[in-house]
């Protein structure tokens, strides 16, 4: 399942581990998290990034229903 950890801890620091996105998407998906919380009036600035296996593991997507003769 995607989703996202957000950690925030005493000091006020975030943390946001992306979680079941395999590939670059999910710096895509960091990225429209990080704009909806800004637009709520929460704006992060990145200090850090951490790329984990997933990020360079590759989705695979399945197709059905065409035939070609």
């Amino acid at each position: 399942m995607r989703g996202f950890q957000v950690i925030v801890d005493k000091e006020g620091k975030v943390t946001i581990r992306a979680q079941g996105f395999k590939g670059p998407i999910c710096l895509e998906e960091a990225n429209r998290l990080k704009e909806a919380l800004k637009s709520l009036g929460v704006d992060l600035e990145t200090e850090e990034l951490t790329l984990t296996e997933e990020y360079y593991e590759t989705e695979t997507v399945k197709q059905e229903g065409l035939v070609f003769a």
